[in-house]
């Protein structure tokens, strides 16, 4: 028997390891999974300084939404270590003007009081199979704290365009053919990582872990298989 992967798993923005629930019951046989924890981390550093404290020496590295955007920054300082990546719904580039401007009226709606109002907005925009809606909620409802650390470290991100041509790992896009904000981003970044494989899923927006959790963990066990 093969020796286990480990494999770090990178929830997204005011997400946690509900996320990831069916991965760590079905790729546990074949890798030892560690979910990232950044409570707490305002900054792009902070958020590389928490993954990396908690992670094996070498590790693959998966991350959703803005979990993607955190698995750059950490491929940014430490690629030496990262053997294999899996981006899902996510994007390279840094926040236009118009997501900029939504993300600080995001936090003043939370200054405000009225994060329940965000929870409410975003749940609806995420799921294209509405079956899931109520649990993507309440996540989201439960991790105020985190959002607000998420939004304010996401402020301050940079481009990670110019590092995808030269990452020569493994590398697997996955995205949701119904995705309102980040199918155009995500091929983007598969069509300019080497060698990268970009797969879509059908009937299925944002949340995909949890809207295809089966189709999610098949491709993912496929890309652990891969070999440079």
């Amino acid at each position: 028997m093969s020796e286990k992967q480990n494999l770090i798993l990178v929830p997204g923005l005011g997400c946690d390891q509900a996320v990831w629930q069916h991965q760590l019951h079905h790729l546990n046989d074949i890798a030892n999974l560690i979910v990232a924890d950044v409570h707490g981390c305002e900054t792009p550093q902070a958020i590389v300084e928490a993954i990396i404290q908690h992670a094996p020496y070498e590790f693959a590295l998966a991350g959703h939404s803005l979990g993607g955007w955190m698995c750059l920054e950490v491929l940014k300082e430490y690629s030496h270590r990262v053997t294999k990546l899996c981006l899902m719904s996510t994007g390279a580039d840094k926040d236009d003007h118009i997501s900029f401007e939504r993300r600080r009226h995001r936090l003043a709606m939370i200054e405000a009081g009225k994060y329940a109002e965000i929870c409410d907005e975003l749940a609806d925009l995420f799921t294209y199979n509405k079956n899931i809606e109520p649990i993507v909620k309440k996540m989201f409802l439960r991790n105020e704290a985190l959002f607000v650390t998420q939004q304010h470290a996401a402020l301050l991100r940079e481009s990670s365009k110019e590092l995808l041509p030269t990452l020569t790992l493994p590398t697997m896009v996955i995205v949701g053919k119904e995705e309102p904000l980040f199918y155009e981003s995500s091929e983007l970044i598969a069509h300019h990582v080497p060698g990268a494989q970009f797969e879509v899923i059908d009937d299925c927006g944002h949340m995909i872990t949890l809207e295809k959790p089966e189709e999610v963990t098949a491709l993912m066990r496929r890309w652990l298989d891969l070999t440079e």
